[in-house]
């Protein structure tokens, strides 16, 4: 039988997906197979949250996501659907807006845990099992909408795991020769399905090792943060905000926090981000709101214009793309659709004029309310800037003059210790940085002087002790590169030794099970974890960043400051020399 999860329905569950629950529960052939029942997307302390009906992994092939409907009667015209014998107010309730929402959130949530998503196919699939197929009107007649192979009916159930297979293989039929889309199904073996699965699971873990004060830091910084929202209290009446500061001062949730507001009094509201990663946060936490909607920079101009994919180049996206995207506006009205645009580090795109004017092109023609701008930055995190060093507010005030800049600088993110020593070793100036955190949380930072050659020896006895501390879910290994790290260069040959293979099997990887998770620090701004690990701290990288206009310490700070409570550094070539 396939895995049921959970094992059983509630007697609340309405009678249409008790009888798909029943007989996907009967799939006697298929023993690998996963079905979650009613999977939350939720985040609580938003008060909002969604709900798939059915989700099915299937091994070797994909996901399948669900949506049941017990409708006696149902007419789809155009993207209009009619139903009878359905709640009150989920009439004309698209079910396949709620499988495209599960979607993205699950897309989000499974990159955001290093899930290769791009090339996972997800079918979808609104089932109807009150429904033969000859009561529903107007299938295989809406263009793009949706394909016959997206609707089940009552027959169906009599051939459940054909129906869910016929799903997923016309999912990847489908895109088989589209040269935008990679599927590799066969990527998704057992064990892939299993990562997938336990990271979709609801699971409670208490790490005693990290130390109870490890938690009592957690609690802290939640406290802090959320005490920043009487800031939002004191410029209520400012249209346009701009949130500066330096990194963990709160800058992000004051934004998410704003544009929860304004989308609750019923703004249609944009919040955008040059980083996918974070773009990805924002969608697991707020996309769930009906009023909000939330884009990578990139994919919301690709969105916008004839453009398919991406182009490995700062060209395109400085010039080319959002150049596109002028001449959508210039030739069409009906592009823009927002009353508000939320963009997060917008020094990283402050620099990139066209991408600015692009962006601030989205607001709505003619709407109810007036157009509003939130946006947040620190400049010392300018590691994705397109040129010279640029004042971000600066940019802002052009576009917005009465536009209120907000200054923020109270850390509520990183242990008071060793936000103090980041600032110590880089040789910065605090700014006269504040701490909202207790002063006695625990903060490690080591620093371990390594040799060519001796790398990946030196980072498997750091990866070594700090397990014995730390889950490997607490744990992020950075690099100012990506492909090209140290740990991305370990993956593309074979081990040299018990501490190479040590270290691909504890790393997160598609050829291992490790789950200790690796990034280029650029992607991930923004974001944080308890430990923080840094590489390639050496000559080639200092000046592989000179090359294309950065330094070090502009990364390192960006780096190190993704750290919560403990972080190291390897550091090779006789840089950062220790101080007397």
């Amino acid at each position: 039988m396939v895995r049921m999860n959970p094992a059983g329905v509630p007697k609340i569950t309405n009678i249409g997906e008790k009888l798909v629950y029943q007989r996907l529960s009967e799939i006697a052939d298929h023993p690998d197979w996963v079905v979650f029942h009613s999977l939350k997307q939720s985040a609580v302390v938003q008060k909002f949250e969604a709900e798939t009906d059915f989700l099915v992994l299937v091994p070797n092939k994909g996901i399948v996501i669900i949506e049941a409907k017990g409708a006696t009667s149902v007419k789809l015209e155009g993207e209009e659907w009619s139903m009878e014998g359905v709640p009150p107010g989920t009439e004309n309730k698209s079910p396949l807006k709620q499988i495209d929402g599960a979607k993205n959130n699950i897309r989000a949530y499974l990159r955001s845990n290093d899930i290769d998503v791009d090339s996972l196919p997800i079918a979808r699939l609104v089932w109807l099992p009150k429904i033969q197929v000859h009561q529903f009107a107007h299938v295989g007649n809406t263009g793009m909408l949706i394909q016959t192979y997206e609707v089940a009916f009552n027959a169906d159930l009599d051939k459940a795991a054909e129906t869910i297979e016929r799903a997923i293989d016309g999912q990847i039929a489908a895109f088989k020769d589209n040269p935008d889309v990679k599927y590799s199904p066969e990527k998704f073996g057992p064990n892939e399905m299993a990562r997938i699965e336990k990271l979709l699971s609801v699971r409670l873990e208490a790490t005693a090792k990290a130390g109870t004060l490890i938690a009592i830091g957690h609690t802290e910084i939640s406290k802090a943060t959320n005490d920043q929202i009487r800031i939002l209290d004191l410029v209520r009446n400012n249209d346009n905000l701009f949130f500066s500061g330096p990194a963990g001062t709160g800058k992000s949730f004051l934004l998410a926090s704003a544009a929860v507001e304004l989308a609750k009094a019923g703004r249609k509201v944009l919040i955008a981000c040059f980083s996918e990663m974070m773009a990805d946060y924002y969608q697991i936490n707020y996309g769930g709101h009906p009023n909000i909607e939330v884009y990578e920079i990139a994919n919301l101009f690709l969105e916008t214009t004839a453009y398919k994919s991406h182009k490995k180049s700062s060209e395109w996206f400085d010039d080319e793309l959002p150049g596109a995207v002028l001449g959508r506006f210039k030739s069409s009205e009906d592009v823009g659709r927002y009353d508000v645009i939320c963009i997060d580090e917008f020094q990283d795109i402050a620099s990139k004029a066209k991408v600015v004017d692009a962006i601030f092109r989205y607001f709505k023609g003619d709407g109810d309310f007036k157009p509003q701008i939130i946006l947040t930055a620190d400049d010392h995190q300018q590691i994705m800037r397109g040129g010279d060093w640029t004042t971000s507010f600066d940019v802002a005030k052009d576009y917005f003059p009465e536009i209120t800049q907000v200054t923020l600088s109270e850390n509520c993110r990183q242990s008071p210790g060793l936000s103090d020593a980041v600032y110590e070793f880089l040789g910065w100036d605090d700014g006269k940085l504040k701490h909202k955190l207790s002063l006695e949380l625990p903060w490690k930072l080591e620093i371990v002087r390594t040799k060519e050659g001796q790398e990946t020896k030196d980072l498997a006895s750091i990866l070594r002790g700090l397990e014995k501390d730390y889950s490997p879910s607490q744990i992020r290994v950075l690099s100012p590169y990506g492909a090209s790290s140290l740990i991305g260069n370990l993956f593309t040959r074979e081990s040299n030794g018990a501490d190479e293979r040590w270290l691909k099997s504890q790393l997160r990887h598609s050829s291992s099970t490790g789950e200790i998770r690796w990034r280029s620090i650029s992607k991930f701004k923004g974001l944080e974890d308890d430990v923080v690990v840094i590489t390639d701290i050496n000559q080639k990288a200092v000046n592989w960043l000179a090359e294309v206009g950065k330094n070090m310490n502009e990364v390192l700070y960006v780096g190190m400051t993704r750290a919560k409570f403990h972080l190291v550094l390897l550091i090779s070539d006789g840089l950062y020399p220790a101080k007397d």
